[in-house]
């Protein structure tokens, strides 16, 4: 009986020790802000960690460690705080602060700035705000809780309009299309890049300020916060409803291969968040020219070599199109 009663003993105490090895302190009482103004591959924001001491002795060895949503990252170098510094930053998703002893009631305060790339727009679009976990680790335990929850704001480029979308003409023919694409999102935009492939028979000249570049039958716009600062308000940002403007100037070469195709694409951190494809077409005309010739003549009616008979040849186009060479 003793044996089995050692045994069921043993395995209370093991469970015991399952449950409360990860059991907080209760020494401390941690307080998170929130980030408000964070947008994705946009704008930065601060926020902020209160740690108070509410036992009733000193908390030495004291390190605070970030858990942050998939997405979200500690901008290095902007932390400031009494006493507070950068332990480990390696991972920018959790980074890891070095934080000063602290006596009976005493407390410190420490901000610091955050921002989102890609990754985050399913974690904000889901059906609760995300948060960040605070975990204060001290000699001999740990105490830990949530910053106030929060939300981001999200870029959505699209286009407004493409004039010429849709141009019938003749080998020779130049036209120019003007692609206009706004920001319908609420989160501001950085940069953005508009990729145009066209059709073998086609030749495209960008007009206008802004960067291209020329790779075979591709032109790629990019635009950064100096192009935009051009456009809407004459900030860095494409903020919601601003637009921007490009134009292109095409020549028909050919007759066969006539399409265009474009990307729109915004994002960050080496990765696209949104590409919007849209496509523009090109068309030979039906219509030809139609030469009719006429030809009068004045025949004399002996021939000598000072006597000439005069011809007269008159080239008319009754087609629909002009006739060239």
């Amino acid at each position: 009986m003793h044996k089995y009663a050692t045994r069921i003993l043993g395995i209370l105490l093991l469970i015991f020790h399952l449950q409360n090895a990860d059991a907080q302190g209760n020494k401390l009482s941690i307080v998170g802000s929130a980030p408000k103004n964070m947008t994705i591959c946009g704008l930065t924001d601060t926020a902020r960690v209160t740690v108070l001491n509410i036992s009733s002795s000193t908390i030495s060895s004291v390190t605070v460690t970030l858990s942050m949503p998939t997405g979200m990252r500690y901008v290095p170098g902007s932390l400031s705080g009494t006493g507070v510094s950068e332990s480990n930053i390696t991972n920018l998703n959790r980074p890891v602060f070095s934080a000063p002893t602290l006596g009976i009631g005493k407390n410190f305060t420490f901000r610091y700035r955050v921002r989102a790339n890609c990754d985050m727009i399913p974690v904000v679009s889901g059906p609760s705000n995300p948060s960040i976990s605070i975990r204060v680790d001290y000699s001999g335990n740990f105490d830990a809780a949530l910053s106030l929850p929060f939300t981001s704001a999200i870029p959505s480029l699209g286009y407004g309009t493409i004039t010429n979308q849709t141009f019938t003409g003749n080998v020779g023919d130049k036209f120019v299309r003007r692609v206009t694409f706004t920001n319908f999102g609420k989160g501001p935009l950085l940069n953005l890049r508009l990729v145009r492939v066209k059709g073998k028979d086609l030749t495209l000249k960008s007009e206008g300020s802004f960067s291209h570049r020329y790779n075979g039958d591709s032109v790629i716009t990019t635009l950064n916060k100096t192009d935009i600062q051009k456009v809407g308000n004459k900030d860095t940002f494409l903020d919601q409803n601003e637009s921007i403007s490009i134009s292109d100037t095409f020549t028909i070469i050919g007759c066969t291969f006539l399409s265009t195709s474009y990307d729109l694409a915004w994002g960050c951190d080496g990765k696209f968040c949104q590409v919007v494809k849209n496509t523009a077409t090109t068309a030979i005309s039906t219509a030809s020219p139609n030469l009719q010739v006429v030809i009068s003549s004045s025949i004399q009616p002996v021939y000598n070599n000072t006597t000439v008979s005069k011809f007269t040849m008159r080239i008319a186009n009754i087609g629909q199109m002009k006739a060239n060479k």
